[in-house]
């Protein structure tokens, strides 16, 4: 990740610790599973955005912090449970055994639930230390409910259970709108609510996270294919493996690449059209065009 970012990454980490400060002797199980999970490391991706979406106005970034950790939680919460026997049945996430694996099913199944939970506590938290208002407050839990819920990711986790190779693209398409790109919405979505921008801004934000998911996710198809392990932290070909619907699978490898750089293009383009200052966002764009991981 860009040195640029170290402040922002340095306080999401700080943030994230700090959920398990305070933890009943007796409930330590619990927590040391979420924080197995939570704080294994990750790009902190999707908690990054709406802090660059604010500085990209700038504003104060630290006014985001409490969505920022939310997201994170509810993308860990994701992972563990896509991880579970009944989903991919995965061992490895992020260079480490996955959550079954170490805590026991039951276990990971309460970890992924407790950090779903936590994160509509910390939307609560960051209204009560007054980063926005109640407000701002509700508006953010009508939008993490919508994209986690059932017509958002889980929807998408939904379609890709019951997705195989063969199906077209209009299929992959609807799949990762949900799975991938609605929680990503959200991410860019947060940051212009807080800027206070028009209603024709946070609509170009929304977009703007609708085609960086497109694009995210025509990334991850083709590193499960030519990444490398070791950098990615988990199996390569696992996709193939389980008979699964991708941008590769659907177009084949190269037409996938090609697909990538043009939604690159795209993106950029869609950047541009915001009036705000482009850098912050401009070098995460291109940081994650070229990432290995």
């Amino acid at each position: 990740m860009p040195r640029q970012f170290e402040a922002m990454l340095s306080e999401i980490e700080l943030g994230l610790h700090s959920i398990f400060q305070k933890t009943p002797a007796d409930l330590h199980k619990i927590d040391e599973a979420m924080a197995y999970s939570l704080l294994s490391g990750g790009k902190r991706l999707r908690a990054l955005i709406p802090l660059l979406v604010l500085d990209s106005y700038g504003l104060d970034w630290h006014q985001a912090l409490y969505p920022a950790y939310a997201l994170e939680c509810i993308h860990t919460y994701s992972l563990i449970h896509d991880d579970l026997p009944c989903m991919d049945n995965d061992e490895l996430r992020r260079g480490k055994p996955t959550n079954h694996i170490v805590f026991g099913e039951a276990l990971a199944l309460l970890a992924g639930d407790g950090l779903l939970t936590e994160a509509f506590h910390l939307l609560s938290l960051g209204s009560e230390k007054n980063d926005y208002d109640v407000s701002a407050a509700l508006q953010f839990v009508r939008l993490f409910s919508a994209s986690a819920g059932r017509y958002g990711m889980i929807g998408g986790q939904v379609l890709d259970i019951h997705s195989s190779a063969k199906k077209q693209e209009t299929d992959l398409s609807r799949m990762h709108e949900l799975k991938t790109g609605a929680l990503l919405k959200v991410a860019f979505q947060i940051g212009a609510i807080l800027a206070k921008t028009t209603a024709e801004e946070e609509r170009q934000w929304q977009d703007l996270g609708i085609r960086f998911g497109i694009f995210f996710q025509i990334q991850d198809d083709i590193l499960d294919v030519t990444g490398d392990e070791s950098l990615l932290g988990k199996p390569i070909g696992s996709d193939i493996k389980n008979n699964k619907l991708t941008y590769v699978s659907c177009f084949g490898l190269e037409h996938a690449k090609s697909l990538l750089e043009n939604e690159y293009n795209k993106l950029l383009l869609q950047l541009q059209a915001i009036p705000v200052r482009q850098e912050p966002l401009l070098l995460l764009f291109s940081w994650l065009n070229q990432r290995q991981t």
